[in-house]
């Protein structure tokens, strides 16, 4: 037999509904409907504090290669998966990244060298002749 019970959030005497019974504990007010769903998560949250992290940890883990990186071949010839088994997901992540930054950063290098490079060669070929690079010019 159903009787009346408080809410759990504001305090408020309610008859349950048929349908749950015993099991509910607030009313069926909105804002109290909100709150009890907001506890709900924060205790399943509180629960499972990892969760999140190695949903974002997995999806880095699978991503899709983007064109900058679909050019590194260590990142190919590697199993990750097995590796994952071998060491843990957030290892292998941690790898990845610096595996990522370690292969970019020369190429970064040699993009910024390459404006250098042009004008010390422009500035070479202004300032030398023909008859500097290799005895008499021709055809004078």
């Amino acid at each position: 037999m159903r009787r009346k019970r408080p809410c759990r959030v504001c305090g408020k005497w309610f008859m349950p509904s048929p349908r749950v019974g015993e099991r509910q504990r607030v009313c069926g007010c909105a804002s109290c409907q909100r709150e009890r769903h907001w506890r709900n998560c924060q205790t399943w949250r509180e629960r499972n504090r990892d969760y999140e992290r190695e949903g974002r940890l997995r999806s880095r883990l699978v991503r899709e290669p983007s064109a900058e990186t679909s050019s590194v071949a260590p990142r190919a010839e590697v199993d990750w998966s097995a590796a994952r088994d071998l060491v843990g997901l957030e290892v292998v992540v941690i790898l990845q990244l610096m595996l990522e930054v370690l292969l970019r950063s020369p190429r970064d290098l040699v993009g910024r060298q390459v404006p250098g490079i042009m004008e010390k060669c422009v500035r070479e070929v202004e300032t030398s002749s023909q008859d500097e690079i290799g005895g008499e010019s021709r055809g004078n």
